[in-house]
């Protein structure tokens, strides 16, 4: 199995786009693990099969997850999907430079499809029973703050125009 998640994380990282796309969605399936399912057994395993993707897994997804194509942008924010419902991988998105920043900030994303994915990230961690410890208090009101705006919140600035004479 080590073996066939290493050719997948090379797919994912070396090869023509499309190939990208299928590689980071069959990660995601692959270690994607619902909530009442997860053992320790189950997490150490799917640990383990995302580390033998990467060598080095956050720097990977992240540079992928900044390229400007929307289906391997989404492709990517499925993988972080799978990471952020599980313990091992809110601790290495939150442990991450910049993953906090790049998860809240609406800006990076003008595709419909991806603001709804970084927002069911944001909604997943939000409603994990260990997220609040591992991103911690403050970090954790910001994640609560983006779901009660919503995906497509944009803040308005006011102007005030005055007449002259």
């Amino acid at each position: 199995m080590r073996q066939a998640v290493e050719t997948i994380g090379q797919l994912a990282m070396n090869s023509a786009t499309e190939y990208k796309i299928k590689a980071l969605i069959s990660l995601s399936n692959l270690i994607s693990v619902k909530t009442e399912s997860q053992t320790e057994d189950v997490l150490s395993l799917t640990k383990e099969w995302f580390n033998c993707a990467f060598q080095k897994p956050m720097e990977s997804l992240m540079s992928i997850v900044r390229q400007p194509f929307t289906e391997l942008r989404l492709g990517t924010l499925s993988l972080i999907m799978a990471l952020s419902n599980q313990q091992w991988g809110q601790k290495l998105l939150s442990a991450h430079p910049g993953f906090n920043e790049y998860i809240l900030d609406r800006s990076t994303e003008s595709e419909k499809d991806c603001k709804v994915a970084k927002f069911d990230i944001v909604q997943t961690l939000t409603e994990s029973q260990t997220a609040r410890h591992v991103f911690g208090e403050p970090y954790w009101i910001k994640l609560k703050l983006y779901i009660r705006e919503g995906p497509f919140y944009v803040q308005v600035q006011s102007e005030v125009a005055t007449e002259g004479d």
